[in-house]
């Protein structure tokens, strides 16, 4: 019996996709639903969105490898991995639609530009036509009486734009002319008083990425940019990124070992001390990453040696 896909989806990175990738086709074949699989997913990419550029190569991996179900009702077309996987994002999108004023902060948000984001990276794979993708934009992007819906509409179009950039620049985008008038409709924007500041901002950055072939600032050539020479090399930006990633798995690490040395003490077990000595270790290489950085104190491990003591 394969293991449930959601659980394999959950150990999911760029790192071990390759380790996983048949995992992950044989619980999807053995699957009883294959809308649990898509929602399973979708669920992951619109909460993921850094991710969401795995998560939509799988998608186009699956579509290859997913036989067609048989249809529900007679005369119906066959059930297909992309038809399921398409359902999934315009349900999200239209949910959104009904609920504008309720999506303006939180959870709801967040959901939205994820959902727009996978949108893009599926188009990156053709997995959605541009046609689809120009609908969106049409909308979003269109005249809106309240300030606060046309903040979130631009916020998703900038989000969408830097996702497919380069794609749409791309000789195999046969709709370039189209997105033109798009961009066009974005530059009579930037100066529009009703955008929030931050929207504003956004808005220049995508048309500045644009008119430099879509290339991020600290991938140009020193001394260009907004940055300095020693802080906008891609090796520098990667150093950091990998030295956050570490920090955070350790401070995960500490955070289970001290729910678990919570629960020792509780039980008055005498486990609880070497529970201690690793959240000690974990928060020492944390530490020593993070380089003082305010978040990794000390004083959170001490704590929870002061509260072993006052429970004995």
């Amino acid at each position: 019996m394969a293991q449930p896909f959601s659980s394999i989806l959950g150990k999911l990175t760029f790192e071990n996709y390759g380790l996983l990738r048949g995992q992950l086709f044989d619980s999807a074949i053995f699957s009883a639903h294959l809308a649990e699989v898509v929602t399973a997913i979708h669920n992951k990419a619109v909460t993921e969105p850094t991710l969401c550029p795995l998560y939509a190569r799988l998608c186009d991996d699956l579509c290859d490898h997913l036989p067609p179900y048989p249809p529900i009702e007679e005369g119906a077309k066959e059930i297909t991995f992309r038809r399921v996987l398409l359902n999934a994002c315009q349900y999200a999108y239209e949910t959104y639609d009904v609920q504008k004023h309720e999506v303006l902060e939180g959870v709801l948000k967040l959901r939205f530009l994820g959902n727009i984001r996978f949108i893009g990276e599926l188009l990156k794979f053709r997995m959605i036509t541009d046609r689809i993708v120009l609908d969106i934009i049409k909308e979003l992007i269109g005249t809106e009486n309240d300030s606060r819906l046309l903040d979130i509409h631009i916020e998703a179009v900038c989000h969408l734009f830097y996702t497919i950039g380069k794609y749409i620049e791309s000789p195999s985008c046969h709709c370039t002319l189209i997105y033109d008038g798009y961009f066009r409709r974005l530059e009579e924007l930037s100066t529009n008083p009703q955008l929030a500041p931050r929207v504003r901002y956004m808005v220049l950055y995508i048309l500045s990425l644009r008119s430099n072939n879509w290339i991020p600032t600290w991938e140009m050539n020193e001394g260009y940019g907004y940055y300095s020479s020693d802080h906008n090399t891609k090796q520098k930006f990667e150093t950091v990124v990998a030295e956050n990633v570490m920090m955070e798995t350790n401070l995960g690490k500490l955070e289970t070992e001290k729910a678990k040395m919570k629960e020792l003490i509780l039980k008055k077990d005498s486990g609880w001390m070497e529970m201690l000595i690793r959240c000690m270790e974990h928060k020492s290489e944390a530490s020593e990453i993070a380089k003082g950085k305010k978040f990794c104190q000390i004083a959170l491990v001490f704590s929870w040696l002061f509260f072993a003591f006052v429970m004995y």
